[in-house]
């Protein structure tokens, strides 16, 4: 089903390399009604974006092929009115990590480790949704 910016709503494009944790993204995001698909480097990530629109991406910015930043700022193209919602999780503990993502066109940013039922709460409000307890 596609909304009205072309997008399909209600879908979740996941772009993390680690295994356990990609797992553990797509078990909080998976809800009847969405469409949950993952990626593991940046490359397949833009592909999905570019196939689906997604409505939401949850972005690693530790990615291989193509960094994380570098999938934020092609996925946020100014003027594409099909450009998805972007969360921006990471590890890394460098001050101003969070300012860049966000000046690159991050809507929200959840540091690692996460809790699930944060990270639930901010795909809702991504979303659009109100977060489910």
């Amino acid at each position: 089903m596609k909304n009205g910016n072309g997008s399909q709503k209600n879908c979740i494009v996941i772009a993390e390399d680690d295994d356990l944790t990609g797992e553990l993204i797509e078990a909080v995001a998976a809800r009847p009604g969405r469409q949950v698909l993952r990626a593991n480097d940046g490359e397949a990530a833009l592909r999905l974006i570019r196939e689906h629109q997604p409505q939401l991406v949850v972005l690693d910015l530790f990615i291989p092929i193509r960094g994380g930043m570098e999938v934020l700022r092609l996925a946020r193209k100014e003027g594409d009115p099909k450009r998805p919602r972007v969360l921006v999780l990471s590890a890394q503990g460098q001050l101003g990590t969070e300012e860049e993502a966000r000046r690159s066109g991050a809507d929200d940013f959840l540091a690692k480790p996460f809790i699930p039922g944060e990270l639930a709460a901010r795909i809702d409000r991504l979303l659009g949704k109100e977060a489910v307890q």
